[in-house]
């Protein structure tokens, strides 16, 4: 599961090459747009939105955060999140999270380790990220299945 909040068209790009890098080691993706403001400049437009149903469905859940620490869009991903109602099957999932403001990828990993989620320490936050680096992580995110 890829969820990521973006409104240019390099985040989708780096969601894109992680779920690439999934797929290529026999993973199995569902993207997720976290709340498309209405001038978002996306390659593509039907992601749909982050549900209790894709959490319950995936092993992986890997989260792109673009925006600040007081963002709806995150706070939205956050509901959906403690709202899951199997909190056993919540802390089994993995989670990567990528993007380039770290305050915000602290702030969604804090939350996520608040419900017994385990965050993979070698995630991308910080990184110069790139579809070639994005790749690998999606390798690896398929690997932990």
């Amino acid at each position: 599961m890829i969820a990521f909040e973006a409104t240019q068209e390099f985040t989708e790009g780096l969601a894109l090459a992680l779920g690439l890098g999934a797929v290529q080691r026999g993973g199995n993706i569902r993207l997720r747009h976290l709340s498309p403001p209405e001038a978002a400049h996306l390659a593509h437009q039907g992601y749909g939105r982050l549900k209790a149903e894709d959490l319950a469905w995936a092993e992986c859940l890997a989260v792109g955060i673009e925006a600040g620490e007081q963002n709806a869009d995150l706070e939205e991903l956050l509901r959906v999140v403690r709202a899951f109602a199997d909190r056993d099957a919540l802390a089994a999932k993995r989670v990567i999270l990528f993007g380039a403001q770290p305050s915000a990828v602290e702030y969604v990993r804090e939350a996520f380790r608040g419900l017994g989620m385990l965050t993979i320490e070698e995630d991308l936050a910080g990184l110069e990220l790139s579809p070639e680096r994005m790749m690998l992580a999606g390798n690896r995110m398929a690997e932990m299945r």
